[in-house]
């Protein structure tokens, strides 16, 4: 898995450049969305939000496979690109904002620091080299898995929600409402020290500010119960499910969403 965490830390830090493209030039929401990303699993991209210029709808991505940032059009033709390969961050980020003026956007604030802070990762300082096979072909795999597994969940509650990566903490997440007193977040996060892996999480919240009675909780059948101070919920280590992913990943979303909806 140390190759997995690898692509996971470039890629967090390669996708703070899309969220500054989001921030710049996307319409402000107060839940901060405006910035947060999407895994496309069948060009193997990482997408930011449609942007709107005086001649098209344009948007700014990442092509995994071909190491480079890729402006596309509204009928996703390629209108301009950036290889990161033997570059730092700030080489590309200086690549991209040159850009801008040939696509009818403004340079202006598009350098301004982020208004949140990611790990001091020396990966920052490093020129990008070609991605790991191994790494990457599994990052694609989780990532799409935890697309699909969002998805799943959604049409289990029978509720419509948005997937998306958020910037901040670069997990692939959803947030539902199956009732009116009930919110479900799930999704994967990269590797921290509450888990010690990379691993699916799901956590309820009652939406009249009354508590669960996490002492009832029962063992699920993969996974386990992180009950703390600060965040209570259930997490699935991804090392657990390197065989039968999908089977597994399924049985932990029903165990622990049938708990938060009987209780």
């Amino acid at each position: 898995m140390r190759n997995y965490y690898l692509i996971d830390i470039q890629l967090h830090i390669l996708s703070q450049i899309i969220a500054k493209t989001n921030r710049t030039f996307v319409p402000k929401k107060e839940d901060d969305s405006h910035t947060n990303l999407y895994f496309d699993a069948i060009e193997n991209r990482i997408y930011g939000r449609w942007i709107e210029t005086i001649s098209d709808k344009i948007l700014l991505s990442f092509s995994l496979k071909e190491h480079c940032f890729q402006w596309l059009n509204k009928k996703l033709q390629l209108l301009q690109s950036v290889s990161i390969l033997n570059k730092t961050f700030d080489e590309i980020e200086k690549e991209i904002k040159q850009t801008l003026p040939q696509l009818n956007l403004s340079t202006e604030g598009f350098s301004n620091p982020l208004h949140y802070e990611i790990p001091p990762y020396k990966s920052f300082k490093k020129p990008f080299l070609e991605f790991d096979e191994i790494g990457l072909s599994n990052w694609i795999l989780f990532r799409q898995l935890a697309n699909q597994a969002c998805n799943l969940l959604s049409g289990y509650l029978q509720t419509k929600a948005e997937t998306r990566i958020w910037p901040h903490h670069f997990d692939t997440g959803v947030y539902l409402e199956p009732h009116q007193n009930l919110g479900i977040g799930f999704g994967l996060a990269m590797k921290d020290d509450r888990v010690g892996d990379a691993y699916f999480y799901l956590s309820g919240y009652k939406l009249d500010e009354t508590t669960f009675n996490f002492e009832t909780v029962s063992k699920s059948t993969y996974g386990n119960w992180h009950i703390t101070k600060n965040w209570k919920g259930a997490v699935l280590p991804l090392q657990e499910i390197q065989k039968e992913p999908s089977q597994k990943l399924n049985r932990f979303l029903k165990d622990t969403t049938n708990w938060y909806l009987n209780n």
